[in-house]
C-alpha cells in the first residue's frame, strides 16, 4: 500500500531541494565553502525529514534521508555527502530504537551509492546524468534500503515489507528523479552561465587587443566599441556610446556607407 505520511515527507524534501540553487549561486559547488554549505543544507533537510517521519513502531521510522544523502553525494561530491551523512547519522543515533542499525546502514549505503555514481559522472562521458540514470540510481538506493530491513527483529520483517515495500520501490525512485532533475537543471544552468562568461572574456580579450576599429551597434546606437575605435575617432569610449552611428561617419562618406549597407542587405536577402 502507499503510505500517505511518507508522500508528505518526500514533498517536504522536494521543497527544501530548491534552496540548493540559492546556495550554489553565492557559493560555488567547486569551492570548499560551497561544498560545506550544501552538505549542511542536505544534512538539515535529512534531519527535518526524520523529525516528521512515518512511524511504524517505537524507534522504527521511515523518511526520505536515503534520497537526500544519495543525491547530495551524487551532485556535490563526497565532502558535501559526508557532512550530510554525518548529521543524519548523529540525529538517527539520538532517536535510537529498534531500527537504529537499519537507519544507519541506509544512510551509509546511500552515501556509498551516491559516491559511485558521482565518480562515474566525473570520470566517464557515459556517466552523464539523465532521467533514466536518476531513476536507476533511485532504484538501487532503495533496493538497498529494503535489503537492510533484514537487520530488524525477525518478528516484524514481514510486516515492514508489507507496509512500506510498494511505497519505497514505487514512489521513492520517482521522487529521486524529481529532486534530481531540479538539481540537474541548476547544475546545467550554472555550467551555461560559466560558459557564457568564458566566451565573453574571450571576446573582450580579442577585441580589446585588436588594432582594428570595432563598432557594435543596435539600430543607430553604439553598444560596444573597442580601443581601436577610440583611436580612430578621437572620442572616448563613453562619448562614443552616447553618440549616433552617423555622427562618427564623415559627411562626405555617408552616402557611400548607405549604398554599401543596402548592397549587403540585398545580398543577404538573395542568399536567404
Amino acid at each position: 500500500m502507499i503510505i500517505i505520511e511518507l508522500i508528505y515527507n518526500l514533498s517536504l524534501l522536494v521543497a527544501f531541494s530548491v534552496l540548493s540553487g540559492f546556495i550554489d549561486i553565492r557559493f560555488k559547488r567547486t569551492e570548499l565553502l560551497g561544498k560545506i554549505f550544501q552538505g549542511l543544507l542536505f544534512g538539515i533537510t535529512a534531519i527535518i525529514g526524520m523529525m516528521y517521519p512515518f512511524v511504524l513502531a517505537e524507534g522504527l521510522i521511515f523518511d526520505g534521508r536515503s534520497i537526500v544523502v544519495g543525491l547530495c553525494t551524487l551532485f556535490f561530491g563526497p565532502i558535501s555527502g559526508g557532512i550530510a551523512s554525518l548529521l543524519a547519522v548523529l540525529f538517527r543515533v539520538s532517536i535510537g530504537g529498534t531500527g537504529i542499525i537499519m537507519g544507519i546502514l541506509v544512510i551509509l549505503s546511500s552515501y556509498a551509492i551516491g559516491y559511485i555514481f558521482h565518480k562515474n559522472k566525473i570520470e566517464k562521458p557515459e556517466g552523464k546524468i539523465s532521467t533514466v540514470r536518476l531513476y536507476i540510481f533511485g532504484l538501487i538506493v532503495h533496493i538497498a534500503l529494503l535489503i537492510f530491513v533484514v537487520t530488524l527483529p525477525s518478528g516484524i520483517i514481514a510486516e515492514v515489507y508489507q507496509t512500506i515495500g510498494i511505497t519505497v520501490i514505487g514512489v521513492y525512485p520517482v521522487i529521486t528523479v524529481i529532486i534530481g532533475k531540479i538539481l540537474l537543471d541548476q547544475e546545467n544552468q550554472n555550467a551555461l552561465i560559466a560558459e557564457l562568461k568564458k566566451s565573453e572574456n574571450k571576446f573582450r580579450a580579442i577585441t580589446e587587443t585588436s588594432p582594428s576599429a570595432i563598432f557594435i551597434y543596435q539600430g543607430t546606437k553604439f553598444v560596444y566599441v573597442n580601443s581601436g575605435a577610440v583611436t580612430l575617432t578621437g572620442y572616448s569610449e563613453e562619448e562614443l556610446l552616447e553618440r549616433d552611428f552617423w555622427s562618427v561617419v564623415h559627411p562626405d562618406h555617408q552616402e557611400l556607407v548607405r549604398t554599401r549597407g543596402m548592397q549587403r542587405q540585398n545580398k543577404e536577402s538573395v542568399e536567404k
